[in-house]
């Protein structure tokens, strides 16, 4: 089987606007998890097709199964409580979760263009009911049927003939600890559930896309949050005595460890939201069409392609640190980190601070080169584990057009920052 890779680009391009400006910005939306994903795959198969760019969900259809504790009769619920009860880890199941919701956003009825099936997006879509007919009890139902999908889904966690390692070293290169040099074990024995989502996206999925910092993201909300409640038996190995090859997790020549991080929290930009009136009080940007005249409240009123990613970043900025004192610089998203560094009154480095921005191409922030992508730090947490940041953004999973609707925020770990080197940026002169 050729399992389809899917593209999530997060597209940034430079605009001119009229005589008086060189086009100062960017352009920065994402086209997140889809359920004409990538596809799942029953047999030993490293092969794929070239890329090509699917049609979307908007990312709050997608990502609402994390948003808090899974409760009630829902697919995603009983997807995390069948394989709690298999036996498996929280970390294992965070991460395969993580990728399901990628996948299908938890639809056992999502079909795609080409006949992936479920909630993994088996294909051919013919393998779901040839499944179904070993088992008695699940002879002839369609392949649709939520509850023969769910224990398919934990037949797959069980049956190591369902994964291979073509793609171990992709993992590994993406900071993935392997365990054993096996991409099952890596998954079944994942000390957290980044590792895990990592394992799961290279050796069972294989679609062979660039979607595993999203997968990750995901997969720790569901362990922070969404499986909360739930009695998991199964244990992962923190043993770290496994056989580990490539790259080191945490390179401290390019992500600063947690013991160099002050956790801190800017407070205002909210989370599960994904219009821009909230910073109505603020900025003044109280309706779709605000936020392009000058007003005394933002510090870019600039209108080059609506609610690009530039356009949020720097008057998010202003809106933490104030107007006064400090200038926005010209570049797209992923080039703002570097155009900074050398500049007098500014710090590039890869330490997150609350309040910071951040610039990159392609990485955790998904920006696809050459535009990249700029957001804005606003929590930074720590623990034994690292740090990871939440972030806020402009101009996501919108298929970079700018709409109105394109506010997002969402985790990252330090894990996803590994050799990213400096990508955060501040002002000398802002306050901690």
């Amino acid at each position: 089987m050729n399992p389809k890779t899917k593209t999530a680009l997060i597209v940034c391009s430079i605009l001119s606007v009229l005589l008086m400006m060189f086009g100062p910005l960017l352009i920065g939306g994402a086209v997140v998890g889809s359920i004409a994903g990538g596809l799942s795959s029953i047999e030993n198969s490293g092969t794929t097709t070239p890329d090509r760019t699917d049609t979307c969900e908007p990312a709050d259809t997608v990502a609402t199964a994390s948003m808090g504790k899974l409760e009630g009769d829902t697919t995603a619920a009983k997807l995390a409580d069948a394989f709690a009860k298999a036996g498996f880890s929280k970390e294992a199941t965070a991460g395969m979760m993580g990728n399901v919701q990628w996948e299908s956003g938890f639809r056992a009825d999502a079909i795609n263009e080409i006949g992936a099936t479920g909630i993994m997006q088996w294909y051919p879509g013919s393998k779901v009911t040839d499944w179904f007919n070993t088992q008695d009890d699940l002879k002839g139902r369609p392949a649709t049927d939520e509850e023969g999908q769910i224990r398919m889904a934990v037949w797959v966690g069980k049956d190591k003939g369902s994964w291979n390692n073509v793609f171990l070293s992709k993992a590994i290169g993406e900071g993935m600890r392997a365990i054993d040099n096996d991409l099952y074990q890596s998954w079944l024995r994942a000390s957290s559930p980044e590792d895990a989502a990592l394992a799961w996206h290279w050796g069972f999925e294989r679609a062979g896309d660039a979607t595993g910092p999203r997968r990750q993201s995901a997969a720790r909300d569901f362990y922070d949050r969404g499986l909360a409640g739930l009695t998991f038996t199964g244990k992962p190995d923190t043993s770290g005595a496994s056989a580990q090859t490539g790259m080191v997790r945490c390179d401290t020549g390019n992500a600063s460890s947690a013991g160099n991080v002050q956790a801190g929290k800017v407070g205002g930009a909210p989370e599960g939201v994904h219009d821009y009136s909230w910073m109505c009080s603020t900025a003044g940007v109280c309706r779709d069409g605000d936020g392009f005249t000058p007003n005394g409240k933002l510090k870019y009123p600039h209108n080059v392609g609506r609610y690009q990613c530039v356009w949020y970043a720097w008057n998010r900025l202003g809106m933490i640190h104030g107007l006064d004192g400090w200038d926005w610089v010209l570049g797209n998203g992923g080039d703002i980190a570097r155009n900074l560094s050398g500049k007098p009154g500014w710090t590039v480095d890869a330490t997150p601070h609350a309040g910071d921005g951040i610039s990159q191409v392609g990485g955790a922030l998904g920006g696809a080169p050459p535009y990249g992508h700029v957001a804005v730090v606003e929590e930074v947490q720590t623990s034994g584990d690292g740090w990871r940041i939440r972030i806020s953004e402009g101009n996501y999973g919108t298929g970079g057009n700018g709409a109105w609707t394109g506010y997002n925020s969402r985790w990252l770990t330090q894990q996803q920052f590994a050799g990213a080197g400096a990508v955060f940026f501040r002002f000398n002169g802002w306050k901690e």
